[in-house]
């Protein structure tokens, strides 16, 4: 690890957060934490494409584009949050739902941005 890599993912992480935040404000805030949920679906297809595309071979790539970007705009913690606080508000479905269709897709758009690089 190079200070080269460091600063690719400092600069990676902050253009993540802030297209995470902007995501986040242009959408209606609803029960459904929906800005989470289209930013981890989105940092899903985009980590599998670049997984399988030009940051396959190239460290710096992978340090801005994969941990840097997608580790910046993808928000698990968030997730997490949003299904206990919802839970602890007694609602149960929308969070379980939430919890499934973010686990699913997640995967089938991880496999959907392998499929686009080839």
């Amino acid at each position: 690890m190079t200070l080269q890599h460091f600063t690719l993912i400092f600069l990676g992480g902050g253009l993540g957060s802030v297209a995470r935040y902007l995501l986040g404000v242009a959408l209606p805030a609803c029960i459904f934490p929906l800005g989470t949920w289209l930013a981890n679906l989105i940092g899903c297809l985009l980590i599998g494409y670049l997984a399988q595309t030009f940051a396959r071979d190239n460290a710096a790539l992978r340090a801005l584009c994969i941990t840097g970007f997608c580790g910046g705009f993808t928000t698990f913690s968030t997730f997490s949050l949003d299904i206990v606080q919802r839970w602890q508000d007694g609602h149960y479905l929308i969070p379980t739902l939430y919890l499934i269709l973010s686990l699913a897709g997640g995967i089938v758009a991880v496999l959907g941005g392998m499929v686009l690089a080839r």
